[in-house]
């Protein structure tokens, strides 16, 4: 919906649906993100006169987005987001965890019960991808 509203005097076919799953995917959730995603995507998309988006263009998309995600993170930032990989339901007791809410390094789900889980755009290179 977000998509369609956003790219209306656009091509309606110019993402795939499959790649503009993954765009959702790796915006975390965050409408900013997506959006821009989106506009990283459909920009080099219509400047190369493609039909539709493909797969190159969505993952230079996400790999600019990926590199800005990742810049300047700590090995504590590191041992923080590991320690959501194994436990998303409990927030770490550390001081760096609330920087780390305000940069969306850590994104909060609100479902019936709050939990947190790193940024998926990390998931992508610097952690290891979750089991299940």
């Amino acid at each position: 919906e977000v998509y369609r509203r956003r790219t209306a005097d656009l091509p309606a076919e110019l993402i795939p649906e499959a790649l503009l799953r993954k765009l959702a995917y790796y915006s975390g959730g965050r409408m900013r993100e997506f959006v821009r995603l989106i506009r990283e995507t459909t920009g080099p998309a219509w400047d190369e006169s493609l039909p539709a988006a493909d797969d190159r263009v969505v993952e230079q998309a996400i790999e600019s987005l990926r590199e800005e995600t990742e810049a300047g993170l700590t090995s504590r930032h590191m041992e923080i987001l590991r320690s959501l990989l194994a436990d998303p339901e409990l927030l770490p007791d550390d001081d760096a965890v609330a920087e780390m809410l305000d940069v969306c390094l850590i994104l909060p789900y609100p479902n019936q019960s709050e939990w947190f889980f790193p940024h998926p755009m990390l998931l992508k290179v610097k952690l290891p991808k979750p089991s299940g």
